[in-house]
């Protein structure tokens, strides 16, 4: 699975304490879309994309990923993920989280987590640990750990959460330009904020548990 091309959601169910979220969800995404995932909140889009990413398990239906079933405790590979708030090691500095990341794939060395992180506005070389952090300097170190292995597949939830509006438009730019370095990249983007639209070549909208807009932007 290091080389995806399709992500597909077919006939998806997901239950809560026995309660519906979603039902019978159909959808796919490939290589070139970026893909705008709306709805109001509680209708399941950060579950959709934990099923994607191979971090929750529906109820019903399947998970496929390049035509194959994504198997039980199989998660995407060379795939940027950020889903709600990212869990980093307090107790360690942003650059020693990343760090550590990294290591667990030997893609990229430190001069590249360096670069990321300066491009983020984030000093490399600060020692601060990460539960001193503001929320908009968590977000930065989040974006970095999603985006600096320079992956085929992007999940983003709220990519723009606790951003000042040059941040926002800074994290904007890195995705257009990722997108257009490698246009077959594949991006998932749940967000509120307005300024991913120029990013998007469809939109797709989840409420009443199910898919009620899927189209193209362009």
């Amino acid at each position: 699975m290091g080389n995806l091309t399709t992500i597909e959601l077919r006939g998806v169910s997901v239950f809560v304490k026995k309660r519906p979220l979603l039902q019978d969800v159909s959808f796919l995404v490939g290589p070139g879309d970026v893909l705008w995932l709306k709805g109001p909140n509680g209708s399941g889009k950060s579950t959709v994309l934990k099923m994607m990413a191979g971090l929750q398990r529906p109820r019903e239906g399947t998970v496929m990923v390049d035509g194959q079933p994504l198997p039980p405790g199989r998660f995407l590979t060379n795939a940027g993920v950020i889903i709600n708030a990212p869990v980093f090691i307090g107790t360690l500095s942003g650059f020693a989280n990343l760090q550590l990341l990294a290591a667990i794939r030997h893609v990229i060395d430190d001069d590249t987590v360096r670069q990321w992180m300066s491009r983020l506005g984030l000093d490399p070389a600060e020692r601060m640990r990460v539960r001193q952090y503001s929320t908009g300097m968590n977000q930065k170190l989040a974006i970095a750990q999603a985006v600096m292995e320079s992956p085929v597949v992007l999940l983003l939830d709220e990519p723009l959460n606790g951003l000042d509006k040059a941040a926002k438009a800074l994290v904007v730019t890195i995705l257009a330009e990722m997108r257009q370095a490698r246009p077959d990249v594949t991006m998932v983007i749940v967000s509120h904020e307005d300024e991913v639209a120029p990013l998007v070549t469809r939109r797709l909208v989840i409420d009443g548990m199910q898919v009620v807009t899927d189209g193209s932007e362009r």
